[in-house]
C-alpha cells in the first residue's frame, strides 16, 4: 500500500470532534448523571469499528470477494436502521403549535444565534475550532516524516494509527469506569496541554518514542473529546440542541480545509520540527486560554 494513500484509514489527531445527530440524541437516551459514562462507551466503539473495520474488510475480500463485502456492507446499514428502531428516547415535546416548514437558513440562524448567547460555549468552541485547525494537518507531515526522516512505509505509519487508537479506547474504558469528575474544565485543559507539548516535539524523535507518544496523545484526545461533547450536552436544552450541535459541527471543523491547504506549501518551506513545534505550540497556547473562557470553573 503506498504510504500516502494509507493516509485514508488512518487516526487523525483531532480536538472535539462530534457528530451532531449522535451528540444531540445521548441525552435523550441516558440520564444526565450518566452522560460521560455514555460518551465513553460512544467513543470507544468508535474507535474499536475503526481498527477492526478495515482489518476485517480486508479479509473478507481477500477469501469471499468485493460483491460479497458490498453486500455485506449495505446490509450492515439496514441491520443497523431496524436496531434504532428500538431505542427508547426520553424526549419531551412541547405543546404542538402552528409551525412553518423549517428552513435550512433559519435552523442555521437559530443555532448561532443561541450559540453566541451563551458565552462559556461560544468561546469554548471557538478555542477548539483553532485547536482543531492546528491538529488537521498532523498526519500529512507524519507521512513526511515517516518517508523521508525514518525511511519507512505504510505499514510503520499503520502502528503510530493503531496506537494512536488503543490510546483513545484506554482512555475512554478510563473515564466510563472512574467516578464522575467535577471539574470537567480542567481535564480537558490539562489534556489539551499534554497533547499540544508531545505534538511540539514530533519532529525531534526517534520512530520509537514517536509510538509511544502516539499512545499517550491517543488518551488525551479521549479525555477531550468525550468530556467536551458532555460539558456541550449539558449546556444546550433539549429543544435546540439538535439545530446547536449542527452548527457546533460545522465550526469545529470549518477552518480544518484551509490548515489542509495550507500545511502543503509550508511544509515545502518549513521543516517538520519547526511546523510540529509551532502547530504543538499553538495547542498548549489555547489550553491556556480556556482558563479565560466566562464561568469555565463552572464547568
Amino acid at each position: 500500500m503506498d504510504l500516502h494513500n494509507s493516509l485514508s484509514h488512518g487516526h487523525r489527531i483531532g480536538l472535539l470532534q462530534s457528530s451532531p445527530s449522535s451528540n444531540s440524541s445521548l441525552p435523550n437516551i441516558v440520564p444526565n448523571d450518566h452522560l460521560t459514562k455514555a460518551n465513553s462507551l460512544y467513543s470507544i466503539g468508535i474507535q474499536i469499528t475503526q481498527m477492526a473495520g478495515p482489518a476485517l474488510g480486508g479479509f473478507l475480500i481477500g477469501f469471499l470477494g468485493i460483491p460479497f463485502v458490498f453486500a455485506l456492507n449495505g446490509a450492515s446499514f439496514i441491520i443497523s436502521a431496524f436496531t434504532e428502531i428500538f431505542i427508547n428516547f426520553r424526549q419531551k415535546l412541547k405543546e404542538k403549535r402552528a409551525q412553518k416548514p423549517t428552513k435550512f437558513f433559519s435552523d442555521l440562524k437559530e443555532g448561532l444565534k443561541f450559540l453566541y448567547s451563551q458565552k462559556t460555549l461560544f468561546w469554548f468552541v471557538i478555542i477548539f475550532s483553532l485547536m482543531n485547525f492546528a491538529g488537521a494537518p498532523v498526519d500529512i507531515v507524519l507521512t513526511k516524516q515517516i518517508k523521508n526522516v525514518y525511511h519507512l512505509d505504510a505499514m510503520e505509519f499503520g502502528y503510530i494509527g493503531s496506537l494512536f487508537a488503543a490510546g483513545m479506547i484506554i482512555g475512554g474504558f478510563a473515564l466510563s469506569l472512574l467516578p464522575e469528575l467535577k471539574k470537567k474544565h480542567n481535564a480537558i485543559a490539562f489534556s489539551s496541554i499534554v497533547s499540544g507539548l508531545l505534538l511540539s516535539i514530533l519532529g525531534m524523535v526517534s520512530y520509537l518514542s514517536l509510538l509511544i507518544i502516539a499512545f499517550v496523545i491517543g488518551i488525551c484526545m479521549s479525555i477531550t473529546n468525550v468530556l467536551g461533547p458532555v460539558v456541550e450536552q449539558r449546556i444546550i436544552p433539549n429543544e435546540k440542541r439538535g439545530r446547536v450541535f449542527g452548527v457546533l459541527s460545522t465550526l469545529t471543523t470549518a477552518l480544518m480545509p484551509i490548515s489542509y491547504a495550507l500545511i502543503g506549501s509550508v511544509s515545502s518551506v518549513l521543516s517538520n520540527t519547526v511546523i510540529f513545534l509551532s502547530l504543538g505550540s499553538m495547542i498548549v497556547v489555547l489550553a491556556f486560554l480556556l482558563y479565560a473562557v466566562p464561568k469555565i470553573k463552572e464547568i
